[in-house]
């Protein structure tokens, strides 16, 4: 079972997930790093920025947690409002 996941700043779903960019990297990777730090507990994603065709693209990978410490969840509201349990993904591995 995979528990770690990658998400990808920069594309767009509704353009055939073409390449987009972000505005800044460096905000996005300081605004991503705040959120990461508000979770139980605290996430430290690996984050790398590459630029293609001219356009800057962020990926965050998150390393999963260990199971005596999930569900990992958002502080500010909680461990029942603040958690979210995945019952279904699309994997293409």
């Amino acid at each position: 079972m995979y528990d770690d996941g990658i998400l990808i700043f920069g594309m767009h779903e509704t353009e055939d997930f073409g390449i987009v960019g972000v505005y800044d990297a460096q905000d996005l990777q300081k605004k991503v790093n705040e959120q990461c730090k508000q979770m139980v507990p605290i996430i430290r994603p690996v984050l790398t920025v590459t630029m293609f065709e001219d356009k800057s693209i962020v990926s965050a990978e998150i390393p999963s947690i260990d199971i005596s410490e999930r569900p990992c969840y958002y502080g500010g509201i909680g461990r029942i409002k603040g958690s979210f349990i995945r019952v279904g993904i699309l994997m293409n591995r």
